[in-house]
């Protein structure tokens, strides 16, 4: 720990102490703290007076001390005096560091201060430059005892600089990486350096460009110790397959938002990675074969499917049926309800152990959940989030049945103040009860059942700003780490972009009914009524009725005038989002992005310029349109019409061409990001038209990602993903739309009508390629 202590050099400090810090009179000092006695004991008021018993505590007990106290408390004691700076420092096993560029000339002094970090976290801006391999060698060099890296944003780290890092490091335990640059080579030294590694995250990791020509990761000397392993957002995830299959003692296995068909992975593990306990499936492509193989892990404790279409009732009973040590399991449906009553069953009648169980857009019935209760005596918490079957009778049934359960969430189910009363009369143990977005349930059934179970915590919330989550679990708490603060001009860069990034977030997230929170509800009457019933005594009844009728009709007018200036103000917004279409602001994150052009085009200019190979054309006599009728080919409005329809679409075929050959020709897998090419053409062309493109955009564009739709599980879509690592999808088929409606607003309605009514599928154009 290289913590020096010893009880007499600590008598001789104290003697130290009381000839020089201490100078104030003997009736302050013992007013002030009782560790300092005026007086001593036997009447000597010499030997006892001044004394400061803190110094007397060996360095030990002060550094037991400080490690109970947070971030912000331990700087401040690192300031009373040079002994406790010292202590402070020699005690903090946890650092984290704000991992700019001009961080290398402060490496030294840091870690000659905290000498005993353990634990060192390394996070970057996004906007910002990371740190360097000669910064991170350097830290290897000075913490050669690291046992846990978190790595988030250190683009300029390279392969070299990892090799480097676990060669010196060689105790680490834990590595946590995202967002960086290095590839397979820095993995795989990581991997042959670091034999006590037990824990190995990675999110997005950008050196590895193809899983087809990349080179396998793992397994390595680390393989033997590895428990956990975690991916995340990446489209080369099965180049991690070795280190899998490798992995002979992992028993915790993450895959979130992975592309690439992850069954066959799962065939190979059955006969080699036997210890399996807590799984997670996240938005990925496994069927119910892969869920099969799962099903042979008998140990199996932790079982988590979220978004994963593919799985139907077959698989989880499979699993059910031999994963009889399940304790904890999360089905997310995604609304496709290919899971329901059969697989719940045999949950229910195969898994006696469960204590935790979340149901999002899952469809259970009262059969499935009686059941449930009946057998799973031990269940604790429970979450049903929009499930459409779920009404009162399925509350009731649990609240008789359920005998053991704890906690409760209950949210975007047709659940009304009946199911409250039964919450209230069943389920002894219940500690805790969320319930959102229920419709049903108003604020006089919450309160109701707060006050006719006392001791228990209620939650009502009816807010519309929400996503489907499920907090009724326990788990899932993230590790607090302790800060150092950076440096003042890395503390205001940080602060700033963080400002900037929240703000722009959530200014155009709020509803009138939140921006209204401070007057909405009875909060400002209650106020008024609470200060006037506390007033004067003397003050008549009629006097104070008057003055209630008064502020009643206030507080109605201060609400009314507020939500007619939010609308005026939202209008306003809308308005302005137009203009900032029609004046191309776009993302700043790309050059291009804020040169798109959104003028309309002109034919001079379409004919002289040569169309990029992002827009590539057919043959223009593919396109020539003719009418059958000789009648409307003599009328005027019909041959402008047609004059009009023929440009409409020679000036849409190429991005209509690109967009279905992006989506349909398997060029792109899912979840894989867009070429820059591609990705220019699809921003300029569709992203920039979308009637709400800068609520798509966010906090700013990072790239354009193709995947499956969210609703549609056997359709493939575009997303923007944005700097903040949030990826939401956006119509390219609206896009197209917005787009005729801005350059031909006189045509428009009336080509959308004839050709785009449903979808990107013009009837006169030839075939595209498939």
């Amino acid at each position: 720990m290289g913590q020096a202590s010893s009880t007499a050099s600590a008598a001789s400090r104290a003697q130290g102490h009381r000839s020089s810090k201490y100078t104030r009179s003997r009736s302050t000092a013992a007013s002030v703290s009782p560790m300092i006695n005026s007086v001593s004991d036997d009447g000597d008021n010499g030997e006892g007076a001044d004394r400061d018993y803190i110094s007397d505590l060996p360095d030990e007990c002060l550094a037991s001390v400080f490690q109970s106290l947070s971030s912000a408390d331990r700087n401040r004691c690192s300031l009373v005096c040079r002994r406790w700076l010292q202590i402070e420092g020699q005690s903090r096993h946890r650092l984290s560091l704000v991992a700019q560029s001009d961080l290398l000339p402060f490496i030294p002094s840091l870690f000659s201060r905290f000498d005993s970090v353990t634990k060192l976290a390394l996070k970057c801006d996004r906007r910002s430059v990371s740190i360097c391999d000669d910064t991170l060698v350097l830290i290897s060099e000075r913490c050669p005892n690291l046992t846990r890296l978190k790595l988030r944003a250190c683009r300029e780290l390279t392969d070299s600089g990892i090799e480097a890092f676990a060669k010196n490091c060689k105790s680490l335990k834990k590595l946590s990486c995202g967002s960086c640059s290095f590839g397979s080579k820095g993995m795989n030294s990581v991997l042959d350096n670091c034999v006590y590694l037990e824990e190995l995250s990675v999110k997005r990791l950008r050196g590895i460009t193809d899983a087809a020509t990349a080179d396998p990761i793992g397994p390595g000397a680390a393989a033997a110790s590895l428990k956990t392993i975690c991916l995340k957002e990446l489209y080369n995830g099965q180049c991690f397959g070795s280190l899998i299959l490798g992995a002979k003692n992992l028993r915790t296995l993450k895959l979130f938002r992975c592309s690439g068909d992850w069954d066959k992975l799962f065939q190979e593990m059955v006969n080699q990675v036997t210890s399996i306990v807590e799984v997670h499936l996240e938005r990925l492509q496994i069927s119910d074969l892969g869920m099969q193989c799962i099903a042979n892990y008998s140990n199996l404790e932790i079982l988590h499917l979220v978004k994963t279409p593919e799985c139907t009732d077959f698989g989880l009973v499979a699993i059910a049926e031999r994963c009889r040590l399940l304790r904890k399991l999360h089905i997310d449906g995604w609304k496709a309800n290919r899971i329901g009553d059969a697989g719940l069953l045999a949950v229910a009648k195969c898994c006696p152990n469960l204590q935790e169980l979340v149901l999002i857009a899952v469809n259970p019935t009262k059969l499935s959940l009686e059941i449930l209760a009946s057998n799973c005596l031990n269940l604790e918490r429970l979450a049903l989030c929009g499930s459409d079957t779920v009404g009162d009778p399925e509350i009731s049934c649990i609240a008789t049945k359920c005998l053991a359960l704890k906690k409760l969430c209950i949210k975007s189910c047709p659940v009304s103040d009946r199911g409250m009363e039964a919450l209230a009369r069943g389920c002894p143990n219940l500690v805790k009860v969320k319930v959102k977005k229920c419709k049903g349930v108003t604020s006089e059934g919450g309160d109701w059942l707060r006050l006719t179970r006392g001791s228990l915590a209620v939650n009502l919330d009816t807010g519309e700003n929400e996503n489907l989550d499920a907090s009724a679990s326990d788990g899932g708490a993230q590790e607090n780490g302790i800060e150092f603060p950076p440096m003042p001009n890395q503390t205001a860069a940080a602060a700033g972009g963080s400002a900037s990034v929240a703000s722009r977030r959530t200014s155009r997230s709020r509803s009138i009914k939140s921006r209204l929170g401070l007057l909405s509800g009875r909060f400002f009457v209650a106020c008024k009524l609470r200060r006037w019933s506390g007033g004067s005594r003397r003050t008549g009844a009629r006097h104070r009725e008057w003055c209630v009728i008064i502020l009643g009709l206030s507080y109605l007018l201060i609400r009314k005038s507020m939500e007619i200036a939010l609308l005026f103000k939202l209008k306003f917004e809308v308005i302005v989002h137009r203009l900032r279409l029609r004046l191309t602001f776009t993302a700043p994150h790309r050059l291009w992005c804020s040169a798109a052009t959104l003028s309309p085009p002109s034919s001079s200019e379409n004919s002289n310029e040569k169309p990029s190979s992002a827009f590539t054309s057919t043959n223009s006599s593919n396109l020539h349109l003719k009418t059958n009728d000789p009648l409307l080919e003599d009328d005027v409005e019909h041959r402008k019409w047609k004059v009009k329809e023929e440009e409409i679409m020679r000036d849409i075929e190429p991005i209509v061409m690109l967009t279905r050959n992006i989506l349909f020709s398997g060029r792109y897998m899912d979840g894989e990001l867009l070429s820059l090419e591609d990705e220019k053409a699809i921003v300029d062309r569709l992203l920039a038209y979308h009637p709400h493109y800068e609520d798509k955009i966010g906090c700013g564009l990072e790239s354009i990602m193709v995947d499956r739709h969210p609703q549609f599980a056997y359709s493939r879509g575009l997303f923007v993903v944005r700097i903040d690592g949030d990826w939401i999808h956006f119509s390219h088929q609206n896009c197209l739309r917005e787009y005729i409606r801005y350059n031909y607003p006189t045509y428009a309605e009336r080509f959308i009508e004839e050709h785009l009514k449903y979808g990107m599928r013009l009837q006169k154009i030839h075939q595209y390629p498939s």
